[in-house]
């Protein structure tokens, strides 16, 4: 999960900004990520 959101500083920097303008698309990005990490 932790390497999803610590790419780059420039992809944090877009998560950011998406978490700001879209919160339900961050959330969903980020429950996306958080099921594959445990399908992992």
């Amino acid at each position: 999960m932790s390497s999803f959101l610590c790419v780059s500083p420039n992809s944090q920097c877009a998560l950011n900004a998406l978490a700001i303008d879209n919160p339900m698309e961050y959330a969903r990005l980020v429950l996306d990520n958080e099921m594959q990490a445990w399908g992992d």
